[in-house]
């Protein structure tokens, strides 16, 4: 998304990428799957005191009845990483490196279904391509600000990913003051109208 703006009523409201946003280790904080990595080069995934593969799968199978959700993770490392949990089809450079998982009690702790096996695999998925992205620093941070008639800035905030475009800019409406909700919704509308055109 390029930066857009537009004026209404005599606000202004401006959507652009942040420049000088931080990125965080996005592991670090409540993930649902604990990323466990073993790489002789690179520093992957969660901190964790498994030596090798073969410890973590007797862990595992020891608390077979805890671990809800496994799936391995697989790396291609050639001019930049990647993470997956489906395999490369690369045999030379690429190769499974650890697993993400979560247990019954991580559901419970962060209020996940216990019934809904695909969401919770779909969610162990994203926290890979979240945390690849990151690798790569393939994600960009798009900040809001609206300004007055006599352009005084009322309102900025920063730190939305744009994974897509209308699903960011409602995110983006929650914060903003109510008074300024007609901003958003125009600029949805909008957007609306040019996907349609695609």
């Amino acid at each position: 998304m390029r930066d857009v703006e537009i004026k209404r009523r005599g606000n202004s409201l401006k959507i652009g990428v942040d420049n000088s946003y931080i990125t965080v280790n996005p592991r670090v904080g409540n993930n649902l799957g604990h990323l466990i990595c073993w790489h002789g080069r690179y520093n992957l995934g969660d901190k964790h005191n498994f030596i090798d593969r073969k410890f973590f799968e007797e862990y595992v199978s020891d608390k077979d009845n805890e671990v809800y959700c496994i799936l391995k993770v697989y790396l291609y490392d050639h001019s930049g990483l990647a993470l997956s949990t489906t395999p490369f089809n690369d045999k030379f450079d690429s190769r499974q490196i650890g697993y993400i998982y979560c247990t019954k009690q991580d559901l419970k702790d962060l209020g996940f279904p216990q019934d809904d096996y695909e969401k919770v695999e779909t969610e162990l998925k994203n926290e890979i391509t979240t945390y690849n992205d990151y690798l790569n620093n393939d994600t960009d941070y798009y900040y809001y600000e609206i300004t007055d008639e006599d352009d005084n800035l009322v309102d900025k905030m920063t730190g939305f990913v744009n994974d897509n475009k209308i699903k960011m800019l409602k995110e983006m409406q929650q914060f903003a003051d109510s008074q300024y909700h007609y901003l958003f919704n125009e600029l949805i509308r909008i957007e609306k109208k040019r996907e349609s055109c695609l």
